[in-house]
């Protein structure tokens, strides 16, 4: 089955990877948010995506920025981890509140709320592989899945090309449907790179061994960006081969 022309197709694919990417971060923002509300944890900023802002929208009684590009999601509770200058009173503001007891600053988490608040990412991905495609599967798949993320550090190119081409021939057979939930165990591999969600484990973040954490957590993070970059750039490749 094939839809329009060869490079339609491929960015149908890359559409449906990209569109499968956005539904999860909405849905491990709003898990996050229902956490925080539940929890009546005090939340710094919140926020959909990457990029320029695009607009603000109130969710669960929190204020969210949508920005430009869909891919990512991530809450910053109180307090922070590096105290800035706060040019608009709003960090005051909910620093009463907690001091108020209206409120709950992170560091009156107990270990396993904290343990929640850290797995969170990886719950929710599990979850919506396992409903899309089957308890047993979801996990196999995502397990595969990790294995060619790890080869695709060595070899990105190959590794991509590979692996779309998979995603296309899926696409021609079984439709848009089966394509979209097979990525889904794509997402669930890919969670192996939220490692740096373990300085929140840490009651007092803004300790010295926290902020060590925290900074190792953040160079793991620009490691992964000249490897996204190689990824990003053999998508392009292999569209328009």
């Amino acid at each position: 089955m094939r839809y329009v022309s060869p490079v339609a197709d491929r960015l149908l694919v890359l559409a449906i990877f990209i569109a499968d990417g956005a539904a999860f971060c909405f849905l491990y923002l709003v898990a996050m948010l229902l956490f925080a509300k539940q929890r009546r944890l005090a939340l710094l900023d919140a926020a959909l995506g990457f990029g320029p802002t695009l607009f603000r929208v109130r969710v669960l009684g929190t204020v969210v920025r949508v920005k430009l590009f869909p891919l990512g999601s991530y809450v910053a509770p109180y307090p922070p981890t590096y105290p800035g200058v706060d040019t608009t009173g709003a960090e005051q503001a909910l620093g009463a509140r907690v001091e108020a007891g209206e409120l709950r600053g992170y560091d009156e988490l107990g270990p396993p709320e904290r343990i929640v608040y850290t797995s969170l990412t990886t719950v929710v991905a599990l979850a919506i592989a396992v409903v899309a495609l089957g308890p047993l599967e979801g996990p196999r798949l995502a397990l595969a899945d990790l294995g060619t993320v790890v080869r695709g550090i060595v070899g990105p190119f190959s590794t991509a090309s590979a692996a779309l081409s998979a995603a296309l021939a899926r696409l021609h057979t079984q439709g848009v449907a089966s394509t979209a939930a097979r990525y889904t165990a794509v997402m669930l591999a890919c969670q192996v790179f939220t490692v740096q969600n373990l300085q929140f484990l840490s009651r007092d973040r803004t300790s010295e061994n926290a902020k060590r954490a925290t900074k190792i957590a953040a160079l793991f993070f620009v490691l992964t960006i000249p490897v996204a970059l190689m990824w990003l750039l053999a998508c392009v490749v292999w569209v328009f081969r």
